[in-house]
């Protein structure tokens, strides 16, 4: 992995199956107790939305620590056997936001410090749920059925890791310094 300039090295990716909601989550490590913190912001993520968490399924890679704190908060926990992807529909989750990203990545400026690719994990996990429908409500996108309405006037998304010119004003500046 990547190392970025936070110590993030990993992402953690959890996906709310009613909502069809990815949320990310970036871990600096693998280990049992970064996992564990990062699980629980994401499950405090859902939580705060709206988006109660009943039931687990997760590869059988998990920790005994996670499997219990997950129990201890009412949610049922199910185990999905090893090398066997298709039970479990978060995997199809990782692959599409794996995608994205790497999408995200490959369109960023050449200069793009790659050290900064976890600063891309907000936008990366705002625009596949804007593109991804609700399976509760399939004439909403993802992000509306979480999050509420996005209004683009607002906050307007441009292409992250693009390189920008910003117009500085002639009392800050040289006398023959550019402008920007």
């Amino acid at each position: 992995p990547v190392v970025s300039a936070a110590g993030t090295n990993y992402v953690l990716i959890m996906v709310h199956d009613g909502k069809n909601y990815i949320h990310t989550e970036p871990l600096a490590s693998r280990s049992a107790s970064d996992i564990l913190a990062g699980y629980k912001r994401g499950h405090k993520f859902f939580h705060d939305h709206g988006a109660a968490v009943r039931y687990v399924r997760m590869d059988n890679e998990a920790s005994t620590s996670l499997k219990d704190w997950i129990r201890q908060h009412e949610a049922t926990v199910e185990l999905v056997p090893p090398y066997v992807h298709r039970r479990n529909r978060a995997e199809r989750a990782i692959r599409t936001f794996k995608n994205h990203f790497i999408s995200i990545l490959c369109n960023t400026d050449p200069d793009f410090p790659l050290a900064a690719w976890d600063q891309l994990l907000p936008h990366a996990e705002l625009t596949i749920n804007l593109l991804r429908s609700s399976r509760q409500t399939p004439t909403v996108s993802a992000w509306v059925g979480m999050c509420g309405h996005f209004d683009f006037a607002a906050h307007p998304l441009g292409v992250p890791g693009t390189a920008i010119v910003a117009h500085e004003m002639p009392d800050s500046r040289e006398s023959w310094a550019p402008h920007g």
